[in-house]
């Protein structure tokens, strides 16, 4: 997807153009989420038991949110 953003004769209109930005910030913000998600379920404390499951949790829950895009 090599796209330019351009206005002018034949080009996309300003609403198309503003259409595929916010569907770009929308995947933005569920990558940024999924990878919060997934740092926080594999940021173990020192006391943490290992194998305690947070890590598969947030695996689980930053697929879900990854199928959304």
């Amino acid at each position: 997807m090599n796209r330019q953003i351009a206005t002018g004769y034949g080009m996309p209109s300003t609403a198309a153009l503003e259409e595929r930005i916010a569907v770009l910030e929308n995947r933005v913000a569920v990558l940024t989420e999924a990878l919060r998600v997934l740092t926080k379920g594999l940021a173990a404390g020192p006391f943490d038991e290992p194998g305690g499951g947070q890590a598969d949790q947030a695996a689980r829950l930053a697929h879900d949110l990854l199928i959304r895009l």
